[in-house]
């Protein structure tokens, strides 16, 4: 039996709930209404693994337009543009039919 390897989300709170993290290597998708954070959750976690562990992301969104995103993300002191610079972030909109 193998152990499925985790990574840490870097959240308060969802590292216990989630029992030390998203299975490492995985593709996550997160579904809700309009409003209860799944953006800036999935913004946090990928501005975690970039400034504490130099792993670069991608953020895939269908409504938001990325410089929208990067302008609310400032609000928590995350600077997205320099990570983008730096190569290890990119926000990427994209259609649903594309898809």
């Amino acid at each position: 039996m193998s152990m499925i390897t985790l990574t840490p989300t870097g959240i308060e709170g969802i590292d216990d709930i989630l029992h030390g993290g998203f299975p490492t290597g995985s593709a996550i998708i997160v579904e809700g209404a309009p409003g209860t954070g799944k953006t800036t959750l999935g913004v946090q976690f990928l501005h975690h693994g970039a400034t504490r562990l130099g792993e670069a992301g991608i953020y895939v969104t269908f409504e938001e337009f990325p410089k929208q995103i990067y302008r609310e993300m400032r609000g928590f002191g995350w600077d997205l543009n320099k990570l983008e610079d730096d190569g290890l972030l990119r926000v990427v909109s994209v259609r649903p039919d594309v898809l």
